[in-house]
């Protein structure tokens, strides 16, 4: 419990694991299982906040379960939950108006004191370097904020995020370049095979007809 009194909300949990007994530290197996529950817990303080301040962190890109994402950390430093959260996110190239990325969600929800890393999912294409301008903006009931920021994707973290990424393949020219190539290879030798045995042919009516002359 806080030592002092205090206003809005304390949101956690407390988690409990078994103690492992001394005969079970001892055996010598690979994995040793052990049990855990977690009890949710919310304190609430003297009054009710219900103004909250919300800033944004510095944007990232990182990837999540084989998805590369760009990160918009929302910062709740108000101990009060925001409920109903509307977020709009638009990510342009730095100076242009074309909408790179966009994202709209509803009914989102942030903890007391907490940072919410919201991930924008820039689908199967290749993440691309570049510099960007992302306008954020974030409603909650009667609250609105809005956020615009400049940030970067350097080369060195689009190739690391790209090798790794589930993406959309393209068609592969080169391989249907090579096909092209081996097949017109292929009639080439073919029609020169066809002329080559034509002139067999030929050659041997001809010593025929000769032979029959003699």
């Amino acid at each position: 419990m806080p030592a002092k009194s205090y206003d809005g909300i304390l949101a956690g949990g407390l988690t409990f694991l078994k103690k492992a007994t001394a005969a079970e530290t001892k055996k010598a197996v690979a994995v040793n299982n052990q049990y855990a529950y977690t009890e949710a817990v919310v304190l609430h303080g003297d009054r009710d906040l219900t103004t909250n301040h919300l800033t944004m962190n510095k944007i990232t890109v990182e990837q999540l379960n084989g998805r590369n994402v760009i990160n918009f950390p929302l910062v709740n430093h108000t101990a009060a939950y925001l409920n109903k959260v509307q977020t709009k996110i638009k990510i342009y190239h730095r100076g242009g108006q074309k909408v790179v990325y966009h994202q709209n969600l509803t009914n989102g929800q942030m903890a007391p004191s907490s940072i919410y890393k919201l991930p924008v999912r820039t689908g199967q294409n290749a993440l691309k370097a570049g510099k960007y301008t992302a306008v954020v903006k974030v409603k909650s009931k009667k609250q609105h904020w809005q956020f615009k920021q400049n940030f970067v994707i350097t080369q060195g973290e689009a190739t690391n995020l790209n090798q790794t990424a589930v993406l959309k393949q393209g068609p592969n020219w080169w391989l249907y370049i090579g096909i092209g190539l081996l097949i017109l290879l292929l009639i080439i030798l073919l029609i020169w095979y066809i002329r080559r045995k034509q002139k067999k042919i030929k050659e041997l009516e001809k010593q025929l007809n000769d032979k029959r002359q003699s």
